[in-house]
């Protein structure tokens, strides 16, 4: 398979994250140590820090998907998979076109939150736990398809960053929006005591959440009875 969808231990399997630590309100690239793009170079995150509150939004990029040589390499269906991040390329990404939802002024409700910018590098919806080699006619090439992973990795830094957060909320839209349906239960996981919502903006259909739900054979979530995924019964995500 192309790829694997992700739905082991997930938040046991990162281990201990480091803190993140940047200047406050300010837009800052990290790197996160032992993730993978799709050509196998880091993941960079953006984070933007405050100490108005402990609330925390978390944002996954969308930009389609791919799943083999045609789609990774020659028709380049999914965001930056041969790309190569840098620290000033996601700050930039994550301070134009989504700006509105990082904006501190009283027309976003999470004008007071700490941001995490997540951009899409692996072609899988942020959902993949794979590595595969495709025939391209330059040679073998590989695609890290660790998008679920990576996303550990960055939660990993968050909870030790954000140890006393009481609410947290996933956004994305398209694959960005397949991805927070996807790991919703690891944040949960790493926030077990916190509140944590999705926004899924253009990403699975109810039928689609269920049907995950349903795959993965996962039972409802002893806290709040709600289901682990966070989404098959959930009348506030679709009307």
């Amino acid at each position: 398979a192309w790829m694997s969808i992700a739905h082991d231990g997930g938040y046991a399997d990162a281990g201990p994250g480091t803190a993140f630590t940047a200047p406050m309100e300010t837009w800052t690239g990290v790197t996160i140590e032992g993730s993978h793009c799709g050509n196998g170079s880091p993941l960079v995150v953006a984070v933007n820090l405050t100490n108005r509150s402990t609330d925390v939004v978390m944002y996954f990029q969308g930009g389609g998907a791919c799943w083999d040589a045609a789609t990774c390499f020659i028709l380049g269906t999914a965001a930056h998979i041969q790309d190569t991040l840098t620290a000033a390329t996601v700050v930039d990404e994550a301070t134009r076109g989504t700006s509105f939802l990082f904006e501190r002024n009283a027309q976003n409700p999470w004008q007071n939150a700490n941001y995490i910018y997540v951009p899409y590098c692996t072609g899988d919806a942020h959902s993949g736990a794979n590595v595969a080699t495709f025939t391209t006619s330059s040679g073998p090439q590989q695609v890290h398809f660790e998008g679920a992973h990576n996303t550990e990795l960055v939660l990993a830094r968050m909870a030790a960053t954000f140890t006393t957060t009481t609410h947290m909320t996933l956004i994305g839209a398209s694959a960005g929006g397949y991805g927070v349906a996807s790991n919703w239960w690891r944040a949960q996981g790493f926030f077990p005591s916190a509140r944590v919502d999705a926004l899924d903006d253009s990403g699975l259909t109810k039928a689609d959440i269920d049907g995950l739900a349903s795959a993965l054979a996962v039972s409802r979530a002893s806290r709040r009875g709600r289901p682990i995924l966070g989404f098959s019964t959930s009348a506030r995500f679709f009307p």
